[in-house]
């Protein structure tokens, strides 16, 4: 054992700087293959490990224990020489050898295919108990099979290593033994994906080699249409198996799909399809009494396979969308069950842990995070559902007939399906922040359902002109069903405090899909003027309405409370104690009375509770708004303590005008970022009622935005002229400068 152990530490050294070890490779060859049988039976000894930097000290050398010895049973000596072994097939491809080292390496290559028969000792190890071990043997089988497709595409696939693999395929059974063939196929596939597209022979021929055996297996594995019937093939072992499998042939049906872009626009093969074709299977996994890591690879599968992304998180890149001839039928296949599914109430019984989850395990979050539901889960339900409505309109079937095109019912069901699984929005609050708060994590999650969400208002609005409904109801009811894509772009520009800078790195990254999403809404903008005013007015009443709901809550508390408080509005509540001023006025020559503005009709009121109260059940239009200067025609009074909530008959605007009658030569203070004419709250203040919404055409809100886009276009207009963007921009251009100008003539 001494013996072998510095042999493999010497040539791990020479292979790290790339030069041959002081053996022949005769030798090394016959180490190595004596090192990966299956393990004999030893003595509990001790031998020294070589060390050669110890060798010429006095200190004594660190005993080392034989496999027997550990509790864990990992035999040491064959995971090193496994690991050289697959480090060696590595290096074999990627050229970065003299071509002494080269032939030095491929001799041992030779040797341990043709005189000793490497191939078949790692296939035994795949069904050995040790978890590790079986895996380095099948990450070795994967490299050895891999070096021998990409030396020549005229060679054909290993005959012992394919021969097994289908053996077990055919006849399944979950295990470290199927689990080392599935992860090997899904390695060779992958590094032949990461070939140049014009080497797609060896990965023709392998396909060709599996194709029946693998629908086979998908078959069996899967669970079927029969609830009641028992899978033996997957239930007959135990649920750690069960899993394990399961994730491995999940990984191994993303590396199929996106090999099926190397098809073109031939036909591929009935195994790179399967991901499509097993859909029904893959939903039913979700239904099934197995671990929820396993369901969450499932949707995780389905979003990527519904996106065109699959192979995305597995060092593909630039993986371009499939084209060939099946892939329309594949999606449209695929689209279809998940929306049966959702009419039959799959939904209802998809599960979403709660707790944040480490590395798939199950282990919760100590920190007061297990009350957060899985939004990953979440994201990816939701985005199953979304892109399955949207290929369906884009593939022609949304005409509203279809009983698998019920687009408000699947969306009412996905809000309630959120809020049971724990997503929790703020009251009172509007349907459509569920996206900013679902997908507020994840830029190009967002976008996407941003995307399909306009599509399916778009489709909502055609078929209400069709039905002659009056478009003010047609967006009553998107934004009922969560999908008014002005209310999504305008919690877009929110979340980024409309800042022009983030939209543009939004549209220079290839990450999103933001310049598209951008470029329909636009378009979708321009014949869509009052719809994006009227969201404007609801989401700053929604603002408006929350504050008072807080101001509300603070003047109870004051109530209970024997000191002073101050409201989130910057308001001093009334309470026995007289409240604390920032200007003590008594004591100041160069100050005046105060002076407080109130309306001219006004009546009693008990206080401010009273006031809100009175007002809360007609908050509707409720907008909080500065600079208007038109008086209420009526109004509520006000006590000695504080000012008084206004209300008016006629409309529900009201604003916080915040003055102060200053001393002589003082003029009011400014805000320079909130436009001209804002004042800035001063000692005195007073509150009062507008005009109705209708008669005031523009908030705040709807300012913003548009100045957001304006800064937008400039912005784009700089690079562009400097030859700086990375693209051509002149249709997004032409789009923005059109916006820009409606909205000045709006204005």
């Amino acid at each position: 054992m001494n013996s072998i152990l510095l042999s493999l530490n010497d040539a791990y050294r020479s292979l790290l700087i790339g030069a041959s070890p002081n053996i022949t490779a005769q030798e090394f060859a016959s180490t190595m293959s004596l090192c990966v049988r299956k393990p004999q039976k030893q003595c509990c000894e001790s031998v020294p490990v070589p060390d050669r930097d110890a060798e010429c000290s006095d200190q004594p050398r660190e005993p080392f224990k034989s496999p027997e010895c550990y509790d864990n049973g990992v035999d040491e000596i064959p995971c090193i020489a496994l690991t050289l072994m697959e480090k060696i097939f590595f290096k074999m491809t990627c050229q970065s050898w003299s071509q002494e080292t080269l032939h030095y390496f491929s001799t041992v290559y030779r040797i341990l295919l043709q005189e000793f028969g490497i191939m078949s000792n790692l296939i035994d190890i795949f069904q050995t108990k040790d978890l590790l071990t079986s895996h380095l043997a099948a990450k070795c089988a994967s490299a050895c099979v891999s070096v021998e497709l990409r030396s020549s595409e005229n060679l054909p696939v290993n005959p012992i290593w394919e021969r097994k693999c289908l053996q077990v395929f055919l006849n399944p059974s979950p295990g470290p033994e199927l689990d080392g063939c599935l992860w090997s196929l899904q390695d060779v596939i992958k590094t032949l994906l990461k070939q140049p597209q014009g080497h797609s022979g060896a990965l023709q021929k392998l396909l060709a080699s599996f194709d029946p055996a693998l629908s086979s297996l998908c078959s069996k594995l899967l669970p079927g249409s029969d609830v009641d019937q028992t899978d033996s093939a997957l239930y007959s072992s135990s649920t750690a198996n069960r899993g394990a499998t399961l994730c491995t042939l999940l990984d191994l049906l993303e590396v199929l799909t996106a090999s099926r872009v190397r098809s073109g626009s031939r036909g591929c093969f009935l195994s790179q399809r399967l991901a499509h074709t097993q859909a029904p299977g893959l939903l039913r996994i979700v239904m099934r009494p197995l671990d929820y890591f396993v369901k969450k690879r499932v949707m995780l599968l389905l979003k990527r396979v519904l996106l065109e992304k699959a192979g995305e998180d597995m060092a593909l890149a630039n993986v371009p969308a499939p084209t060939d001839r099946h892939i329309c039928s594949d999606m449209n296949a695929l689209t279809s069950e998940v929306l049966q599914a959702v009419h039959a109430g799959w939904l209802q019984g998809v599960p979403v842990e709660s707790g944040s989850v480490f590395f798939s395990g199950t282990r919760q979050a100590c920190d007061g995070g297990s009350d957060r539901p899985d939004y990953v889960m979440l994201r990816a339900v939701s985005l199953v559902l979304l892109k399955s409505l949207d290929y369906k309109i884009k593939s022609g079937s949304g005409t509203g007939v279809d009983p698998t095109m019920d687009v408000p019912g699947c969306l009412q069901g996905l809000l309630l399906f959120l809020n049971q699984r724990g997503v929790q929005l703020h009251q009172p609050c509007h349907p459509c922040t569920w996206v900013s708060v679902v997908f507020g994590e994840q830029d190009d999650d967002m976008m996407e359902t941003a995307k399909a969400l306009l599509s399916l208002h778009l489709l909502h609005n055609r078929v209400s002109s069709e039905m002659g409904v009056f478009a003010g109801a047609s967006n009553t009811a998107s934004c009922s069903t969560g999908c008014n894509p002005h209310c999504h772009f305008l919690s877009l520009l929110r979340s980024v405090s409309f800042d022009h800078s983030i939209l543009l790195d939004f549209l220079i990254s290839t990450e999103t899909c933001f310049l598209e999403y951008l470029v329909r809404y636009l378009k979708h903008l321009q014949g869509d003027r009052e719809s994006f005013s009227e969201a404007c007015q609801k989401m700053e009443a929604l603002d408006w309405t929350q504050r008072l709901d807080s101001l509300g809550e603070d003047l109870h508390r004051s109530s209970l409370a024997p000191c002073s408080s101050v409201s989130p509005l910057g308001l001093v509540l009334p309470s026995p104690v007289p409240p604390l001023r920032l200007v003590d006025y008594g004591s100041s020559d160069e100050s005046e009375t105060e002076v407080m503005d109130v309306s001219d009709t006004p009546r009693r009121a008990t206080g401010l509770e009273a006031c809100i109260s009175e007002s809360r059940p007609r908050l509707g239009g409720l907008n909080l708004s500065q600079g208007d200067k038109r008086e209420p025609s009526s109004s509520l009074g006000r006590t000695q303590e504080g000012p008084q909530l206004s209300s008016s008959t006629e409309g529900f605007q009201t604003t916080l005008d915040c003055k102060k009658t200053t001393g002589r030569g003082s003029q009011p203070r400014t805000d320079p970022d909130c436009g001209q004419g804002r004042s800035l709250p001063g000692p005195g203040w007073r509150l009062r009622t507008l005009a109705p919404a209708q008669d005031r055409r523009h908030g705040d809100l709807d300012r913003r935005a548009f100045t957001c886009l304006s800064e937008l276009r400039d912005v784009i207009a700089r690079l562009q002229k400097r030859n700086l963007f990375p693209y051509n921009p002149t249709s997004l251009l032409k789009l923005l400068t059109k916006i820009e100008t409606e909205s000045v003539f709006h204005h």
